[in-house]
């Protein structure tokens, strides 16, 4: 991992464990697991923090604790995640409510402001839309034509 990062981030990036240890010195907290139980404790994020979650995409799966969703503001990449990510279901059962979603994917790119808060949670499950939006600005990058 190390090597393949520029020389700004080389030292600053750090694959680990998902152990409250190394959560609590995080900026960015980057989950990719299928995992069935969170991976930390929701207590040991830093409160400004920003969570990606682009791990566990199905019902089963749940890598991020629900408790994280009630202290974040809360973006998706699209609104499907709501009912499809374990970690968005857990959310639910635990007191966060939906209609407090910051917004999606789209939204953001879209020049949507986001909301003020202190710590920020991406909750991905994957799009096929943004699969192919992201092969074909690699297609042209990669043949010359960006």
């Amino acid at each position: 991992l190390q090597a393949a990062l520029p020389p700004t981030l080389a030292g600053r990036v750090v694959r680990c464990p998902g152990d409250d240890a190394n959560v609590a010195r995080a900026d960015i907290v980057v989950t990719t697991t299928p995992a069935g139980t969170p991976l930390f404790r929701a207590e040991a994020l830093r409160d400004d923090a920003h969570v990606v979650a682009i791990g566990s995409a199905t019902p089963v799966m749940h890598e991020v604790p629900a408790a994280a969703f009630l202290r974040s503001q809360v973006w998706v990449d699209t609104p499907q995640a709501l009912h499809e990510a374990g970690d968005c279901l857990r959310a639910v059962e635990a007191g966060w409510r939906a209609d407090a979603l910051a917004g999606d994917l789209f939204d953001l790119l879209g020049g949507a402001p986001p909301r003020a808060a202190p710590r920020t949670l991406f909750k991905s499950v994957g799009h096929a839309a943004q699969d192919l939006a992201i092969l074909i600005a690699l297609w042209r990058r990669l043949s010359g034509e960006a």
